[in-house]
């Protein structure tokens, strides 16, 4: 699967973003844009011409953010024009905080961009965000996992990869 990781680049203040991600890389053709990942980053330049000039169309864009980005402003820099792109667009939220006008702007944030699957990493908030239909299809993707109850049982799997932060 060839993913596009659009995101800013997260060594300084939490790891274990950076980490997620390339074990991500691993697993699949993943390229990464975004602030601290291209030399010739350029917010401006919309993401359908960024895609244009990898000659390579992704197979989904992946969007992973922590919401500090929405302080800043709804058309996040590396996010111009995602919105106008036909291709599968999934988040990964992180601190989504329930009540007030964080809240609000991030539920825009969601519906502006049209996201078509949303991760979350806790159960009850993957409810509220299904409760407000912002995307087709929402998920819980934990932080980690519990090894002494979930362990490797040879099952046949639907999703290939797993992060524990």
């Amino acid at each position: 699967m060839r993913i596009l990781l659009v995101g800013r680049k997260i060594e300084k203040c939490n790891r274990n973003y950076e980490l997620f991600r390339k074990d991500l890389a691993r697993f699949h053709d993943v390229i990464f844009y975004g602030e601290g990942y291209r030399i010739y980053y350029d917010p401006v330049t919309p993401l359908p011409e960024i895609i244009n000039s990898y000659h390579i169309k992704p197979d989904i864009i992946l969007v992973h953010a922590p919401v500090g980005r929405l302080r800043r402003r709804l058309k996040n820099d590396c996010l111009n024009g995602l919105n106008e792109i036909n291709i599968p667009k999934v988040h990964i939220t992180g601190d989504y905080i329930c009540g007030g006008r964080l809240e609000q702007k991030y539920d825009q944030y969601l519906k502006y961009f049209k996201f078509d699957l949303i991760f979350h990493s806790v159960p009850k908030i993957t409810k509220v965000l299904q409760k407000k239909n912002l995307a087709p299809v929402i998920h819980t993707l934990p932080f980690s996992v519990d090894t002494t109850l979930f362990y490797d049982m040879n099952l046949t799997r639907s999703i290939d990869v797993m992060a524990s932060f």
